[in-house]
């Protein structure tokens, strides 16, 4: 949220869903996950994030030592979910942001830090490995990172080895790409995957391998290897592909991309 003098987010009245790009109306106050609120009655949020990840620390990077790209950029811990199911749980991660004003600069995040649950489904957050929980910058730069579950801290420090990156890229590592068709590749790639960390990995994870009896794997999909139509038409109307017998949830309609 950027919060100025005045400002109403709606709660408890309403809340954001980042799916639908809107605000909702909540249960209590007549809300059934459809109704939305008068346009233009509340302010929206600058920057989304999945449900119940549990953000517990932000950390705006001062330091010197990171590469260019992440100055005056915001570090977020998220301890992990604990009331998410039937979905798994999810967050334990720290995720970046890179800022450009009082603004992000771009409509995205990227995992900055992961694997902290140590497994692939968590059903129970205690059953987490670690659960990052607050954040530091050290004098020299360095990000420091706690944990709640057995009280480690780690120190993080860029050793150099990275190249320079793509502006607004933080997958691609290396020269930036030499031809315009090159970069307008990249930047479309970008799009991609800013669509489905907004979407889609809630539910198929990360990696795309879904989680098993829930979500199915996206990996080496022939449906989504097939005709571009077909794909635009599973994300606008939901799945209808996979059998309910092996899967217990059903794909969500994504009717406000």
């Amino acid at each position: 949220m950027l919060v100025r003098d005045g400002s109403d987010f709606g709660w408890p009245y309403a809340y954001y869903d980042h799916l639908m790009g809107a605000r909702m109306t909540t249960p209590e106050y007549g809300g059934d996950g459809k109704k939305q609120t008068s346009e233009g009655k509340y302010d929206n949020p600058i920057l989304a994030f999945p449900g119940h990840w549990a953000p517990n620390d932000l950390l705006f990077y001062t330091g010197e030592q990171f590469p260019e790209k992440y100055r005056h950029g915001a570090f977020i811990a998220f301890h992990g979910s604990w009331n998410r199911a039937p979905l798994p749980q999810m967050g334990f991660n720290v995720v970046f942001v890179p800022f450009e004003g009082e603004k992000p600069r771009d409509d995205y995040y990227e995992i900055f830090a992961d694997g902290f649950k140590g497994r692939d489904i968590l059903k129970n957050p205690d059953d987490a490995r670690w659960r990052p929980v607050g954040l530091a910058e050290g004098p020299d730069g360095s990000l420091y990172l706690s944990d709640s579950q057995k009280g480690r801290i780690w120190r993080i420090v860029y050793s150099g080895n990275g190249g320079s990156m793509p502006e607004g890229n933080s997958s691609h590592r290396g020269e930036i790409p030499a031809s315009d068709t090159a970069l307008e590749t990249a930047k479309l790639n970008w799009a991609g995957r800013t669509l489905y960390r907004q979407h889609c990995l809630a539910c198929h994870q990360a990696d795309g391998r879904g989680v098993a009896g829930m979500q199915p794997s996206l990996l080496g999909s022939k449906k989504l290897r097939g005709d571009a139509s077909e794909t635009i038409r599973l994300v606008l109307e939901g799945s209808g592909w996979v059998k309910n017998s092996d899967y217990e949830n059903v794909m969500s309609v994504l009717d406000n991309l």
